[in-house]
């Protein structure tokens, strides 16, 4: 493992159990296995390696979406996808106390790598609608949706799917049921 995924993979492992305040510099190195001037080496400072590790982790949530893809189905392409962000999500708010704070957070490069993650999610949904439509998986106008607002309406189902669930394998179901429902075949 490279000494940057250290210090990212140990910094997320911080900010999830400590928070984003009470994560010091100091913990991060040891956590990640490195000093500090080589951890001040890769990030300028605390805000900077937190932006880092908000793409770090999106990166990773999109990899998982990549994979999905291979899947044989349109619905199956579009669960995995929704699946790798908001059941990923999901996970992540479970495993801390601190993960809806640091996914709020109004920090500029943050939000900025967040907003570009969502962005990534929205730009493969969109690329699997194309590809579905075009293979005749899907029909748009039996949806009565355009590309871009059948991704808005996945989107909001992915956000929702947290509704009423208290496990991450209800979450997995609930939102699998709710991608069924929209894109149902012989509607």
């Amino acid at each position: 493992m490279s000494k940057q995924i250290a210090i990212l993979e140990g910094a997320t492992r911080l900010f999830l159990r400590h928070g984003f305040r009470k994560a010091s510099m100091d913990e991060i190195a040891r956590e990640a296995g490195v000093s500090k001037p080589t951890l001040y080496a890769y990030l300028a400072d605390k805000d900077a390696l937190f932006a880092a590790v908000c793409d770090h982790v999106g990166q990773k949530m999109l990899a998982a979406a990549n994979e999905a893809r291979s899947t044989k189905t349109f619905v199956e392409r579009v669960q995995g996808i929704l699946t790798a962000k908001f059941t990923g999500t999901y996970e992540l708010l479970q495993q801390s106390p601190y993960a809806q704070e640091l996914m709020d957070t109004q920090q500029a490069a943050a939000r900025e790598r967040i907003d570009a993650t969502t962005a990534g999610f929205e730009a493969l949904l969109l690329k699997e609608i194309d590809r579905a439509a075009r293979a005749h998986e899907v029909d748009l106008r039996a949806l009565g949706l355009d590309k871009r607002g059948l991704v808005r309406v996945l989107m909001q189902a992915g956000h929702g799917a947290a509704y009423g669930v208290r496990t991450v394998d209800e979450h997995r179901e609930q939102l699998s049921t709710l991608v069924r429902a929209i894109l149902r075949p012989g509607r």
